[in-house]
C-alpha cells in the first residue's frame, strides 16, 4: 500500500468448537442419514468425523429423531421388515462413545432387550441392557441378522435412581421403536427398504 496505510483485512468466519458428538447411520441411498434430534439441537454446523458436512432436513424434538443428508457412497443400513423390538431378543448397538476418550474407531457393544416400553409405559420406546454411553446417541439397534430395530436414544440416569431408592440401575438403556422409526420416515419421504430377518 503506498500510502502507508494497512488495508483492512476480510472478516474472519466465527471459530466453531465441537460442542457435542453423537452417531448417525444411513438409512437410504441419496446419503439419508438418522439420528437423535438432541444430537443436531442447536448446531450451526454439523459434520461426519471426516469434515464433510451434511445438511439437517428435519428435527423433531418431540420423538428425538433427526433427518439430515450427506454425500456418500456407503451402502445404507436396512431396518427390519415386519416385526419391532420382541422380549428377550439379543440386540447389537453400534456407535462412537465417548469421542476422544475411546477409541476413534466404531464400538459395539451386546445385550438383551428386556422391556417392549419406555419409561412410563411410552410404547414409542423400548429397554435394553447393552451398554450405551454419551455419543452412542442417534446410533442404530441392530437385531442379530444387522437390521436395523430401533435407534439409541438414551440411558436411565443411574445417580438420579440412587437418591430416589438407594440403589444403582444397572444397563437400563432406551431405544425408539420401529413402528416409531418408520414412520418418521415415511413422514420425511425417505425412500428405506425394509428387509425381512
Amino acid at each position: 500500500n503506498k500510502s502507508g496505510k494497512t488495508a483492512n483485512a476480510a472478516p474472519r468466519p466465527p471459530k466453531l468448537e465441537l460442542t457435542a458428538t453423537g452417531t448417525g447411520w444411513y438409512v437410504a441411498p441419496g446419503g439419508y442419514l438418522v439420528t437423535n434430534a438432541h444430537v443436531v439441537e442447536g448446531c450451526k454446523l454439523v459434520t461426519l468425523k471426516g469434515g464433510a458436512e451434511l445438511q439437517v432436513l428435519n428435527a423433531q424434538p418431540d420423538e428425538d429423531l433427526a433427518l439430515l443428508k450427506g454425500v456418500t457412497e456407503v451402502a445404507p443400513l436396512s431396518l427390519r421388515d415386519g416385526r419391532s423390538a420382541r422380549l428377550a431378543e439379543d440386540v447389537l448397538i453400534a456407535g462412537y462413545p465417548l469421542g476422544g476418550i475411546l477409541s476413534s474407531g466404531i464400538n459395539v457393544t451386546v445385550g438383551t432387550v428386556s422391556a417392549l416400553a419406555g419409561m412410563g409405559d411410552d410404547t414409542r420406546r423400548f429397554q435394553f441392557t447393552a451398554p450405551v454411553q454419551p455419543g452412542n446417541s442417534g446410533g442404530p439397534v441392530l437385531d442379530t441378522s444387522g437390521h436395523v430395530i430401533g435407534v439409541v436414544v438414551s440411558k436411565l440416569n443411574a445417580m438420579s435412581i440412587q437418591d430416589q431408592v438407594g440403589d444403582i440401575p444397572q444397563n437400563v438403556n432406551f431405544g425408539i421403536s420401529l413402528p416409531s422409526l418408520m414412520q418418521f420416515l415415511k413422514g420425511n419421504d425417505v425412500p428405506f427398504a425394509p428387509q425381512a430377518s
